[in-house]
């Protein structure tokens, strides 16, 4: 009885891991839907959040069990993650996309705060060469 629920406890912890990969996938794809990132960019993120999910299910996985993949661990992952999206994701959708708002709203402002002194950079080094343009090129007058 006792081997029996060795395994048990593995599979349900497993499970709320696959609970919380699924919650952090759909504030990604809801993020995401409401910025307006670029292609490369999207592909950049979508990278990065694999690694993030990656690496949170590594390590979790080694706390749970010391990292032993077994068929049964792979199946409580999915199934977590199925779970989520099948009963907890329509409950939780207007909790997650006014999440993904302020998510977007915040790195919004973060970025334009830190862009603020490249846009002045560009706006004097653009003037200072235009002023170069116009002192190097004769007027019309002068031909």
């Amino acid at each position: 009885m006792i081997w029996l629920l060795a395994q048990i406890e593995p599979f349900v912890f497993t499970l709320l891991v696959g609970l919380v990969a699924g919650m952090v996938f759909q504030f990604y794809q809801y993020s995401m839907a409401l910025s307006s990132c670029g292609r490369w960019l999207l592909y950049l993120f979508d990278f990065l959040v694999w690694v993030l999910i990656l690496l949170l299910v590594f390590t979790l996985l080694l706390i749970i069990n010391q990292g032993e993949i077994r068929v049964y661990i792979i199946l409580a992952l999915f199934s977590g993650i199925f779970i989520y999206f099948q009963t907890i994701a329509p409950k939780t959708q207007p909790l997650m996309r006014k999440a993904a708002r302020l998510n977007v709203a915040f790195i919004g402002a973060v970025t334009y705060r830190l862009g603020t002194p490249w846009r002045w950079l560009k706006k004097k080094v653009l003037a200072w060469f235009e002023k170069m343009r116009e002192t190097a090129e004769p007027d019309e007058e002068e031909k």
